[in-house]
C-alpha cells in the first residue's frame, strides 16, 4: 500500500515559508527603525553589519530547510 508523505511535505513547505517570512519581516522592521533613527555613521555601519550577519544566518537556515525539503521530495514513496 502506498503511504503519502504529503502532510509532512506540506509541513516542511509551510515551515520554510513561515520562518523565512518572519525573519525577513523582523530584519525589515529593524532597517526601518534604523533609517528613522538619528545615529552617527559609525553606529549606522555597526548596525548594518549586524543586519548583514543576520541575513547570512537566515540564508543558511533557509538553505538547510530547502535541503531537507529536497530530501523529502526525492525519497521514494512506498
Amino acid at each position: 500500500m502506498t503511504q503519502s508523505n504529503e502532510p509532512n511535505d506540506r509541513r516542511i513547505v509551510d515551515l520554510w515559508s513561515t520562518v523565512g517570512n518572519r525573519q525577513l519581516r523582523t530584519i525589515n522592521r529593524r532597517v526601518n527603525r534604523l533609517e528613522d533613527t538619528q545615529v552617527t555613521w559609525g553606529e549606522f555601519n555597526v548596525e548594518f553589519d549586524r543586519l548583514y550577519d543576520e541575513i547570512d544566518e537566515v540564508k543558511i537556515e533557509m538553505t538547510q530547510l530547502k535541503t531537507e525539503m529536497n530530501q523529502r521530495f526525492d525519497e521514494p514513496q512506498y
